[in-house]
């Protein structure tokens, strides 16, 4: 399956992010209360950190099967240029109560394509 995302400028679009773990009868990662995933979309040789759009997801963003969905919302999108962008991912997750976080790469830079 490509990871490539490709959308319209403007256009409403979700998508379901699931994060591969293989120590789990499901096979992915099921968010817990107090992880955050980052998805930011850059430029080729911007950092992850100066991402032109940003989200932020949890727990909240799941659905009852515990995929993470992901929404770009018309604005996210609208004023930037139909062009190749790249996104990561990264997932902060609590280790255990005592307050340990791990911070992983699940979605290398990939492309983002915007078309107008």
């Amino acid at each position: 399956m490509s990871k490539i995302i490709r959308l319209y400028r403007g256009d409403t679009f979700n998508f379901v992010l699931n994060i591969d773990d293989e120590s789990t009868l499901e096979h992915y990662y099921v968010l817990r209360k107090n992880d955050l995933v980052y998805l930011g979309v850059t430029l080729p040789h911007q950092p992850f950190e100066d991402a032109i759009i940003k989200k932020v997801l949890t727990a909240a963003d799941c659905d009852s099967s515990g995929n993470i969905i992901v929404t770009f919302e018309p604005k996210d999108t609208v004023n930037i240029m139909p062009g190749v962008y790249y996104y990561s991912v990264k997932l902060r997750k609590s280790i255990d109560d005592k307050r340990k976080e791990e911070v992983i790469t699940v979605i290398p830079k990939t492309k983002f394509v915007i078309l107008d």
